[in-house]
């Protein structure tokens, strides 16, 4: 729960916060709480503790966020732009459709974040994979050659891999639920640890019992009659 008396400071502005911040050691602690729509451009957050906060909606406007913690963090719709994101840890946390336009997300953790329909371009700073991600989820990853790339822990829910080549892809501890991986090509592609869930192995191509075995939830995927055999299933 987010300490009173900085949600109460936070309330005050942005020059009465940066303020306060100047004056005070004291790390921010907003965990889970309620920000939506939430005006805070140009404030320092940086370090802060937002995890689980509501910031649908909200506005960061170049606001400092480097090195906070925003696990599990709604994002969606938050206008990020020019945000100083640095080292900031976005597990879990739910960007969908949120503008990340000239923000700075080098070094960010986004391990198991929704990035679906968030809006990037040139200026953004953010690794190539997490970009990958992005377009995966937002615009369809089927029909692509996707050979020896590396997706671990990435949230790739309901994304559509069929009839792509993902040999020697990285999947370890990727949240996989209700992905189509039908007509693929899963030679040597890494699940260890991945989570399986519903997802779709239909006419695969080169996949093992021992690879899918290595994912959680592989009873609760789909598969082909013979290769549900191999794995024991009937």
């Amino acid at each position: 729960m987010a300490n009173t008396q900085h949600l109460q400071n936070l309330k005050l502005g942005t020059e009465s916060w940066n303020k306060w911040r100047a004056k005070n050691r004291e790390v921010p602690d907003l965990s889970d709480a309620d920000l939506t729509h939430a005006c805070l451009s140009n404030m320092n957050l940086q370090g802060a503790n937002l995890d689980g906060a509501n910031l649908s909606g909200a506005e960061l406007i170049s606001t400092n966020l480097k090195g906070a913690n925003l696990s599990s963090a709604n994002l969606c719709d938050a206008n990020l732009w020019d945000a100083n994101l640095k080292s900031a840890n976005f597990y879990f946390a739910d960007f969908w459709n949120a503008d990340l336009t000239s923000a700075n997300l080098t070094s960010a953790n986004l391990k198991g974040a929704n990035l679906k329909n968030v809006i990037i371009d040139l200026t953004t700073k953010i690794d190539n994979k997490w970009r990958l991600v992005r377009e995966i989820v937002t615009e369809g990853g089927s029909n692509q050659d996707l050979k020896d790339r590396k997706l671990s822990n990435a949230n790739l829910k309901n994304a559509d891999f069929s009839n792509t080549n993902l040999q020697g892809t990285n999947l370890n501890h990727a949240l996989l639920w209700g992905v189509n991986f039908s007509g693929s090509n899963l030679k040597s592609t890494k699940f260890e640890g991945a989570d399986i869930k519903n997802s779709n192995f239909s006419l695969v191509e080169n996949l093992t019992p021992k690879q899918i075995k290595a994912a959680l939830n592989w009873r609760k995927a789909k598969y082909d009659l013979d290769f549900r055999v191999k794995l024991g299933l009937v």
